[in-house]
């Protein structure tokens, strides 16, 4: 399939720490040609490289990001868990919400957006973390963290899963959902 509009599906690690910009200037392309965003979840990894120095380059793009993935981020008390990653990861949710905020569209599950492109259900490894489909290939984030070995073994969780009996289910579903469709299924 080929558009005349540009979309990233996500945006990897801090913009200063990334090669985002560079490897879209080797296609001639700028953050400001960016139509879309759509970002997985909320993780540092994953959405942290809208950010940089506070502000964004990405100045035209729509910031696709699932009601549940900001919901969830914005109600989590992070006094009521052990788990430093947790109370880590809100803190960076809600940066990039903020940085986000003027061109952020909360979807959910089940819609279709810009270019077709199917959202599904994902949560898990993040309060709303979403699965991207567009036409045959699906885009999965951090649902599976080390590939080979969740594909095969999916009951096995990673320590970064928000709620990791829920990314177990999660996986299941969406691997067998693949299966069934014949999709190109992606990971991070």
């Amino acid at each position: 399939m080929l558009f005349d509009e540009h979309i990233l599906l996500w945006l990897h690690l801090p913009y200063k720490k990334s090669h985002l910009i560079e490897r879209l200037n080797d296609l001639n392309i700028s953050p400001e040609d960016i139509d879309y965003i759509f970002i997985t979840h909320a993780h540092f990894d994953h959405a942290y490289g809208y950010i940089y120095e506070g502000k964004t380059k990405f100045t035209k793009a729509k910031v696709y990001v699932s009601k549940a993935e900001y919901d969830g981020w914005n109600s989590f008390d992070e006094n009521n868990t052990d788990r430093p990653f947790l109370k880590a990861a809100k803190k960076i949710a809600l940066e990039f919400f903020a940085a986000a905020k003027d061109n952020m569209v909360l979807f959910n599950f089940g819609d279709t957006l810009p270019l077709g492109v199917l959202a599904i259900d994902a949560k898990g490894h993040s309060p709303g973390q979403t699965a991207f489909q567009l036409g045959k290939v699906i885009f999965t984030g951090d649902m599976i963290h080390n590939f080979p070995y969740q594909f095969v073994y999916p009951d096995h969780y990673d320590i970064y899963d928000f709620d990791q009996a829920l990314a177990v289910e999660t996986r299941k579903k969406i691997i067998q959902y693949s299966k069934e469709n014949k999709l190109i299924f992606t990971g991070n």
